[in-house]
């Protein structure tokens, strides 16, 4: 935060929360849980997400001090955990299969095609990109990306900020 304090010259600033750590394939193959209370209904770890939540709660927490401090500088929060939750609620609707919401793309086997590295001699891209969230367990795929930013758009509508509203825009098509 100092760092930011330092350079708050800027006009608006536009910070992003975390996604759920448990719901990417990656956390899922490196630490799974034989308990099944442990996942959510989509096959996410909780507790991994309850860690993604406390920190995206104290980055809001924190971004409301730096809000009063600096009143002129329009401060956006990119609930990027919330917009990918949406995304896993209305998956079918939005063209993902359920079925592979918390499988990678492109992997090389395992419960979540996480078993060796996107890259890898052994690798398989699934034929559908378009149809998974997950590219490789870790990043994920370019159209889910647009679907989480337009959902942080409609999230903050009262953004009054004319290129942010254009971005959103943009994005939309």
């Amino acid at each position: 935060m100092s760092a930011i304090k330092e350079s708050i010259r800027i006009l608006r600033i536009w910070f992003e929360g975390v996604l759920p750590f448990g719901c990417l394939s990656t956390y899922l193959t490196r630490f799974p849980d034989t308990n099944p209370d442990a996942y959510d209904q989509f096959g996410c770890l909780k507790f991994y997400n309850n860690f993604a939540t406390y920190h995206n709660t104290e980055l809001k927490k924190a971004l409301e001090s730096l809000q009063c401090e600096f009143p002129r500088v329009k401060i956006v929060y990119g609930d990027y955990y919330g917009g990918f939750r949406l995304i896993f609620r209305y998956a079918s609707w939005l063209g993902f299969n359920p079925n592979t919401l918390v499988s990678a793309c492109c992997g090389s086997g395992g419960r979540y095609n996480t078993a060796g590295g996107c890259g890898t001699p052994s690798t398989n891209v699934c034929p559908n990109p378009s149809q998974y969230v997950n590219w490789d367990g870790l990043y994920l795929i370019i159209i889910v990306f647009l679907t989480l930013l337009s959902t942080i758009c409609f999230q903050n509508l009262d953004v009054t900020d004319l290129e942010i509203r254009v971005y959103c825009l943009v994005i939309e098509f």
